[in-house]
């Protein structure tokens, strides 16, 4: 009703002047420019109305497919070297001899049930879908296709059990190694580990990982194929570190501390040999050192952490098989207590 309206008078003084009718003698024949428009008026206002709901969404579609094209939306001046993330990514029981996988992979999309027959290079571990993996702005992994991940590696000396490590992989997958199905996984956002100790050969090793990402059946968060508001491009594939570790048969499993008053709790397992453990304070100072089987206590008067005052402690721990890791650890606490108003309050250190 507005576009007529407003843009009724101007098309109607267009239409005068080019008949050459005055506006003082416009009569019948002539498009009025007063108050109430002319029949043409509404017919021109609703042609007018009708492209520009053929026009509108046309427009729109251009920009979103602008926004899609080779230039990412959020493009930014980070840039990686060829092998991204090169810190050992588990700080908390790091070892010293590893082999990080990050890199250069061979890598494809087929539909699934069929071999890939186009080949090019990704980045890992970026996903397919982001700026630094080096694939095509623009990628996107159908329900009916999957992701074909292959990398040749060289393993020396290996030992006796041999580790390989994902940090995440969106969100289904299968890993070979040497042609050989070794394992599987389901969880896009989870790490987890394989043995493959009776796949690998000490020398060249090809590993190979089919992925598949169903958003329908699997925890998605706000990944979306249509980005926009508090949606964001989905992601696929491997999105965290690959490593792998060759390790002694009664490798350090697991670690954990607990804490109390004047005393942290350490336990380790190694499947049952002995082991070493020594602390030290921020100074890199030993405060302790004790042998024990799968767990001991250590007493010293620690400095309780807190967001004022960050203090870190440094662990290594050493078994009788030869395998040794570095660790840390902050002397805190939680509890609940009651405040002054016999309101229950979360504690931090019994504070």
């Amino acid at each position: 009703v507005l576009i007529p309206m407003v843009f009724g008078p101007m098309i109607g003084n267009a239409i005068n002047k080019a008949r050459n009718i005055p506006l003082e003698n416009a009569g019948a024949d002539a498009m009025t420019t007063s108050f109430v428009p002319a029949p043409e008026i509404f017919l021109a206002g609703a042609i007018f109305t009708a492209l520009s709901f053929i026009l509108i969404p046309l427009l729109r579609s251009a920009v979103k497919k602008n926004n899609r094209s080779s230039t990412p939306p959020l493009r930014t001046d980070y840039t990686v070297d060829e092998t991204p993330f090169p810190e050992y990514p588990r700080p908390q029981e790091e070892r010293s001899k590893w082999l990080n996988l990050n890199g250069k992979w061979q890598f494809a999309k087929a539909k699934i049930g069929t071999l890939p027959s186009e080949f090019t290079t990704i980045l890992v571990p970026y996903s397919p879908e982001s700026q630094l993996s080096g694939i095509e702005s623009g990628f996107t992994l159908e329900k009916d296709e999957y992701l074909y991940y292959r990398l040749i590696f060289t393993l020396e000396n290996k030992n006796e059990v041999t580790l390989l490590h994902f940090g995440a992989v969106d969100s289904v997958c299968e890993v070979y190694i040497n042609g050989s199905l070794v394992g599987s996984h389901r969880g896009g956002y989870t790490p987890f580990t394989l043995d493959i100790s009776a796949f690998a050969v000490e020398g060249e090793n090809e590993i190979v990982v089919k992925v598949t990402d169903n958003l329908t059946f699997t925890a998605k968060g706000k990944q979306s194929k249509k980005r926009g508001g508090i949606w964001y491009t989905a992601q696929s594939g491997i999105w965290q570190t690959v490593w792998l570790e060759t390790l002694p048969k009664n490798y350090i499993r697991s670690l954990a501390y607990s804490f109390s008053e004047g005393k942290v709790t350490v336990s380790a397992f190694s499947n049952g040999v002995s082991q070493t453990i020594s602390v030290f304070d921020e100074q890199g100072s030993l405060i302790a050192k004790k042998d024990f089987i799968e767990q001991t206590e250590i007493e010293y008067d620690f400095k309780a952490w807190s967001p004022e005052n960050p203090t870190l402690y440094s662990v290594t721990i050493e078994n009788a098989d030869g395998d040794e890791i570095k660790s840390y650890f902050a002397y805190r606490f939680f509890g609940i207590g009651e405040d002054e108003k016999g309101i229950k309050r979360l504690t931090l250190n019994g504070k």
